[in-house]
């Protein structure tokens, strides 16, 4: 009988360890964290509290949630509004491989934009405004080359 158990422990124990996924947690910046893209966009962190970090995007500056890296808030000189754009939830940690998730936003209606099926985003329009849905997947792991090095990396499809 001892047997059996042990042997219903070991495999319910190992069957767990086979089946764990590695959960990655966001990131910890600092203030004076940079990021420069292709683009000529620059990306600067300048505040961090318990609300999140502040970081300066091109012209404008927006509060990340610390714990999953959503856009919570934009600051208008010293107003704080919602978040309301695209790619509020780019990242939404913490990630595991084959973990999806999916957001939408509005905007004004452009006269392109009355039915658009862009891949893993579509877009539909409701009298002024376009609602536009983003859809995101965690492809896996993977090591990408740039200029400032070698590092490993997380597949996002969006």
């Amino acid at each position: 009988m001892k047997k059996i158990v042990f042997l219903v422990w070991l495999t319910v124990f190992f069957a767990q360890i086979a089946w764990a996924q590695e959960k990655i947690e966001a990131p910890v910046w600092n203030v004076g964290d940079q990021w420069v893209f292709t683009q000529g966009t620059d990306m600067k962190v300048i505040r961090v509290d318990e609300n999140g970090y502040s970081v300066k995007i091109a012209n404008q500056t927006i509060v990340l949630d610390k714990s999953t890296l959503n856009r919570t808030f934009i600051l208008l000189g010293k107003k704080r509004e919602v978040y309301k754009e695209r790619q509020r939830r780019l990242f939404d940690f913490p990630l595991v491989i084959g973990k999806s998730w999916k957001d939408k936003y509005s905007a004004p209606l452009r006269p392109e934009d009355v039915w658009l099926d862009v891949g893993p985003m579509a877009v539909s329009s409701l009298g002024d405004e376009t609602i536009v849905y983003e859809y995101y997947r965690v492809l896996g792991r993977e090591e990408v080359e740039v200029e400032a090095g070698r590092f490993k990396a997380i597949k996002i499809e969006y």
